[in-house]
């Protein structure tokens, strides 16, 4: 998956670079975070938002931008630019997130959920995750279907969690780690351990 994940990256960098520039800027910024070079990845997207997501050229690349911003504005808990994404994700609530005809990144619900989580609308952010939960996986689409579970995980771990709560985020984890261990992906089985050990502490 992580492999996968480059060569996917590569290929659409390569095409942004020529065609949607204001995407292939969302990549290079969201790959630094990833890489651990905040510093780098925030001076990028600061550039980017800073005359709001709504004047991104109207071109193919548009969601792919507003995805990966969507990333970087969770990581950096902008809630300015957060709120306005919701926003713009709000009326395909009920789709998928269809970058390409061959690179679908599973039920928006999950975006809409991270970025109402940044505004501090939990219970909301609750709703989306359990549609965006039900969604992947009715479309089969593993991969995603973890990273949305982890989501949720890391919401309900959030704050002072009631054991109810606790025993879901355990459910989440262990259905999480169940698909990550088939799948070629450090980064999920990473971010399960960071959650299972926030869970034990």
């Amino acid at each position: 998956f992580d492999a996968r994940f480059e060569m996917l990256d590569a290929i659409v960098s390569e095409y942004c670079r020529f065609l949607a520039p204001t995407a292939v800027q969302a990549y290079r910024a969201h790959q630094l975070c990833l890489a651990g070079d905040k510093v780098e990845a925030r001076r990028v997207y600061e550039a980017l938002v800073a005359n709001g997501i709504e004047t991104f050229p109207e071109d193919w690349g548009r969601l792919t931008a507003w995805v990966r911003v969507a990333d970087l504005a969770v990581a950096f808990r902008d809630v300015d630019v957060a709120r306005s994404l919701y926003a713009a994700f709000a009326s395909n609530a009920e789709g998928t997130l269809a970058i390409w005809s061959t690179l679908n990144e599973g039920s928006t619900q999950r975006v809409l959920g991270r970025l109402a989580a940044v505004q501090g609308q939990d219970e909301r952010a609750r709703e989306h995750f359990e549609n965006a939960v039900a969604m992947n996986q009715r479309m089969n689409a593993k991969p995603w279907l973890a990273l949305t579970q982890c989501d949720y995980a890391e919401l309900l771990v959030g704050g002072a969690p009631l054991a109810r709560d606790l025993d879901q985020v355990r459910l989440l984890l262990k259905s999480a780690r169940t698909i990550a261990e088939g799948l070629p992906s450090a980064l999920i089985l990473q971010r399960i351990d960071k959650l299972e050990r926030k869970l034990r502490d």
